[in-house]
């Protein structure tokens, strides 16, 4: 696939809009503001690295041992230090000097502070140019809709709290680097594979740790562009951009060992003493702060079961602490230091083990990815940078807690066009910022910048996804396990900042608090992983559990006594409820909610709410009869919500069918049954399944029905007609009965059905008494139907 010349004039649309370069504008005086915040060690690593490549030849670049924080990037990080250098030379000469101590001055400050916020300059062009290129006018919405699309997906990278936690105040260049990704992702999006491709070449030989996305890239463009791709000289082309970077990078380095040396000697010193920089297997399993991986579960798992032994055992002699490998048992791993430790109990982890579990899990999710036609190739690219980063993450070795950014960039962007990935990545919104906590220490970072991002996470929530879909953030969670997750990291994070010290002396157990955030982070991710793989793979797994609860609860409700008995009098309030759905964004929809006086028919509220229908996404196929599994919760949230507010509602009539339904309890049933109000079910149409499945007619019958039918409501003589239709032949077959309304200014019959808690006459005649003058439906849904399709179209701007 060529890119067209409208994809290459899109690819930066985004910057044609002010609002992008407000919003540069704004992340980068917070960035400025930030100059004079704590600074980690990695501040003088960088201005080392300065130092070592202004002063030292290139051949030594890799080899100086002066001082501790040695070289161990790749060499277009290198290069892109030199280049530092070179510019901090003019500012401040001192910045580059070379030795073992630490040298620090106003002007190293001010200018290491910077060169981070102009590199942030290629980020913002990687979010320009993926938030230009993935959302495009195939999603076929409206124009307003793409705009708002892109500026969401926008803001949302750009407002990333963990990036500007880790650049600029913990100091890194994160950000720099993922613009090189964003760059390819969105080169990709427009059909430009080979540009893709440069730019992640461009990355590999920026920071190895980006690694963890190989597979994925490998995978797509084997699965899409040798396919795809028509030019002959496709492979060629790839070959020699990836030979061509690959050479720029390690190639003076070569040349110049196979100069100093011989040939063989000269790959040792160079491409051999660059990768045993790059590949260090002696830092151990966990970093100090424990990244929110399953070896931070592992490790605590270690710890308490060897404190707990020891605790409970007389002795280092006795039998239960023979099951210690050191008694007493030290927690190694628990000082916060980098190194080699072994484990008290647990069995010691090695390298090649991670490594193992990886590659098995790699194998086995792409081998069921592969087959997976459903997807464009920008989201297949995507899902596979997820199931290749997500291996890495919770089971490599020596995981560092900010490559959690790995997962957050391709599930930020899945999230702004699935609904099957906003909670994993509401999930890791909050988890990438949480676990680089552990990294600010000093008084007011500690408190003031940690309070300050913490509300700062929800606040970008909330008004994104409010701005996209006019949604209740509360939509977007509905897992209770996540929801509960949630409040564990909240809870986790006030007992770091608080509790600890007020259970603990000062220098008791300083490394519990890490502990506890790591664990509950960890938790996390790992429930957001499985939620990844059942959105991709477990579709239908899903839909059989919903099914399973759907019969138990029909179960319940079929149970019970049938209502003989209803008191029209009692009724002062009546409710009419609609679903509107997004055809192109068919997980969303919008519950239009009318309630009138009975039985004067005045409108006294009325609502509307945009709601996800289903966890399972906009995949989910069309399941006849199991309505209910995908808008009984979503219909039932909205109401529950506006009871709260509205006058008291004594019956809430459902576009659905209630006992008229295969199973004898519809969509209408289970409305009535959680909220114990009465329901009436009025359909548009005629339900078919009750007759089919009970037996009562063939499919060939069913014309004949439909005529009989229609003919009986052209008999009417007033403004609309109902009867009710007796199904039961014979003892054998028992079906529900059904209430026929038509008007005469409507073409097109509806049918009622007894919901819950009502019996059939009274609600038929309810139902009757609620026509309004040329209404095609009840009035209370008519209305809500009004409600809900103009909203659906404000949102979506079909």
């Amino acid at each position: 696939m060529r890119m067209t010349n409208s994809q290459a004039n899109g690819c930066f649309s985004m910057l044609r809009d002010p609002r992008t370069w407000l919003l540069f504008g704004f992340i980068a005086s917070i960035k400025f503001m930030l100059f004079n915040s704590y600074r980690s060690t990695d501040f003088e690593v960088h201005r080392n690295w300065m130092s070592i490549v202004y002063n030292l030849p290139l051949g030594h670049w890799y080899h100086s041992k002066l001082s501790q924080w040695t070289l161990d990037y790749p060499p277009f990080f290198a290069y892109f230090e030199w280049l530092l250098a070179k510019i901090a030379s003019f500012v401040d000469p001192k910045i580059l000097t070379l030795g073992k101590e630490e040298y620090f001055s106003k002007s190293t400050l001010y200018f290491q502070r910077a060169s981070v916020v102009m590199a942030d300059f290629v980020y913002f062009l990687g979010c320009a140019s993926i938030s230009s290129s993935f959302v495009s006018k195939e999603w076929a919405v409206g124009e307003k809709f793409i705009g708002r699309a892109k500026l969401s997906l926008f803001a949302l990278l750009m407002l990333n709290p963990a990036l500007i936690l880790l650049d600029n105040i913990h100091f890194q260049y994160n950000g720099f680097l993922y613009g090189f990704l964003l760059l390819s992702i969105g080169s990709i999006a427009r059909g430009d594979f080979l540009k893709g491709a440069l730019f992640y070449a461009i990355l590999l030989n920026f920071k190895h740790l980006y690694l963890y996305y190989a597979p994925a890239f490998i995978i797509f463009y084997l699965s899409w562009y040798y396919y795809w791709e028509e030019s002959k000289g496709r492979v060629f082309s790839l070959m020699a951009i990836l030979i061509g970077i690959f050479s720029l990078s390690f190639g003076p380095f070569l040349i110049e060992g196979i100069i100093a040396f011989n040939f063989k000697d000269g790959i040792r010193s160079s491409i051999g003493q660059i990768l045993s920089r790059l590949f260090p297997f002696k830092r151990g399993l966990t970093h100090a702060n424990w990244a929110p991986n399953f070896w931070a579960i592992y490790n605590f798992v270690d710890a308490i079961l060897a404190k707990s032994i020891f605790y409970f055992s007389d002795n280092c002699s006795s039998t239960v602490a023979l099951l210690l490998k050191k008694c007493p048992p030290t927690s190694e791993f628990t000082k916060g230091i980098v190194g080699e430790y072994s484990h008290s109990i647990l069995p010691d982890v090695s390298p090649l083990l991670t490594l193992l579990i990886i590659v098995i899990i790699l194998i086995a999710t792409f081998w069921r990815f592969k087959d997976i036609e459903e997807y464009s190739h920008t989201d297949f690219l995507l899902i596979s940078l997820l199931l290749s980063a997500y291996p890495f993450f919770l089971f490599g070795w020596h995981v560092h807690e900010k490559a959690i950014l790995m997962l957050f960039f391709p599930l930020a962007i899945l999230s702004i066009k699935d609904s099957r990935f906003i909670e994993p990545f509401s999930l890791i919104f909050i988890v990438s910022t949480f676990a680089q906590f552990p990294l600010l220490f000093t008084p007011i970072e500690n408190y003031l910048i940690k309070i300050s991002f913490i509300f700062g996470i929800f606040a970008i929530g909330i008004v994104i996804s409010n701005y996209l879909w006019q949604i209740n953030p509360s939509e977007l969670i509905r897992c209770p396990v996540a929801k509960n997750l949630i409040k564990g990291i909240l809870l986790g994070e006030f007992y770091a900042l608080i509790g600890h010290k007020l259970v603990f002396s000062s220098n008791q157990y300083n490394f519990l608090p890490i502990m506890v955030t790591s664990v509950i982070c960890s938790l996390t991710m790992i429930y957001s992983y499985l939620s990844i793989l059942l959105a991709v793979f477990g579709i239908n797994f899903g839909i059989n559990i919903q099914k399973r609860k759907l019969h138990r609860k029909e179960e319940k409700i079929l149970s019970l006594p049938e209502t003989t008995q209803f008191d029209e009098r009692s009724i002062r309030y009546i409710a009419g409820i609609d679903l509107s759905t997004s055809t192109n964004h068919p997980s969303f929809g919008v519950v239009g909610l009318t309630v009138l006086a009975y039985p004067s028919m005045k409108v006294v509220y009325c609502a509307d709410e945009t709601v996800l229908l289903s966890s399972l996404g906009g995949v989910m196929p069309y399941l006849p009869e199991y309505f209910a599994i995908k808008e009984a919760k979503p219909l039932i949230r909205v109401l529950r919500r506006h009871l709260k507010n509205c006058p008291k509602i004594d019956l809430i009539f459902i576009d659905a069918n209630g006992k008229w339904h295969s199973r004898g309890c519809g969509l209408a049933c289970h409305i009535g049954y959680e909220l114990n109000i009465p329901t009436i079910g009025v359909a548009k149409k005629l339900n078919e399944a009750p007759l089919l499945l009970s037996g009562y007619c063939e499919r060939d019958d069913l014309a004949d029905i439909d005529r009989e039918i229609d003919r009986k409501c052209e008999q009417s003589e007033g403004l609309a007609t109902m009867f009710h239709i007796n199904w039961n032949k014979s003892d054998k077959i028992k079906l529900p009965n059904v209430a026929v309304i038509r008007t005469n200014s409507s073409k097109k019959a509806f049918f009622v059905s007894v919901g819950f808690g009502i019996d059939f006459v009274s609600a038929s005649k309810i139902a009757f008494n609620c026509i309004g003058k040329n209404s095609y439906n009840v009035n209370p849904i008519r209305l809500s139907d009004l409600r809900s399709k103009r909203r659906i179209e404000e949102i979506f701007d079909y």
